[in-house]
């Protein structure tokens, strides 16, 4: 498991407590990439629910990339 920050630092985030997040490495990555290939791959490999997706779009949207 690793902290990421909800909000990324180059957009106004900082390391305080309520913008940090507990995910693991597969779903960090799915978060940060921006390539669909590389995002099927992860999806491919993390089987995730409805409501899983829904947390991490959320999550995905404040970092600036596109809900999958």
């Amino acid at each position: 498991m690793i902290t990421r920050n909800k909000l990324p630092k180059n957009k106004g985030g900082t390391d305080k407590y309520h913008n940090l997040i507990l995910v693991n490495q597969e779903i960090s990555y799915l978060i940060g990439e921006k390539e669909d290939e590389k995002i099927n791959q992860y999806k491919e490999w993390i089987k995730l629910d409805r409501k899983a997706f829904k947390k991490i779009n959320a999550l995905r949207e404040l970092v600036g990339n596109s809900v999958i």
